[in-house]
């Protein structure tokens, strides 16, 4: 009897691990859509309606780390984001964004493609493949002529993000 229902309980955290909760949080930009699952971070993304709303903890702390960055200009929290779609060459460039590229500073294609030892071509499809707009910087960065360049969300998101950073355009 105690044996199932240890197997049980197992199955359940399974699935509270396992579940993709969503929630949405209305920045000053659009609605933005959170999705993750118990300890990871999915997606996050401008989407143009809120559906279904179920959160996990984490949700909510998600949320909270956007509201601080839209109402008092704070850096995003580090959450864990789900990596395991990413490539070796993607991990490398997140990690580089993450780590080097902090609030209010911007990079080129090209200055992160000699960094890495790649094409600025291929930066530009890593960050237009990026799934947590955000905690994951593309927005910052830009052409070396000082030109925005592209962005999933939307090129008007991307110069909004960067002026409520402080960087002039």
């Amino acid at each position: 009897m105690y044996a199932i229902i240890g197997q049980l309980q197992n199955i359940q955290w399974i699935v509270y691990i396992m579940q993709i909760y969503q929630d949405y949080y209305l920045s000053p930009l659009g609605i933005i859509e959170v999705k993750n699952t118990a300890n990871v971070l999915k997606t996050l993304t401008f989407v143009d309606k809120i559906g279904v709303k179920n959160h996990a903890p984490l949700t909510l702390e998600i949320i909270d780390s956007l509201k601080k960055y839209f109402n008092n200009k704070q850096p995003l929290k580090n959450f864990n984001i789900d990596s395991s779609a990413f490539s070796n060459f993607q991990k490398r460039v997140y990690e580089l964004l993450l780590k080097q590229i902090t609030l209010g500073t911007t990079i080129s294609y090209k200055e992160l493609a000699l960094k890495l030892k790649t094409s600025p071509r291929a930066i530009g499809r890593t960050m237009a493949s990026n799934p947590v707009c955000l905690f994951i910087p593309c927005h910052r960065v830009i052409k070396s002529n000082g030109n925005l360049g592209g962005y999933s969300c939307g090129i008007h998101i991307k110069e909004a993000l960067l002026k409520h950073e402080g960087f002039f355009i």
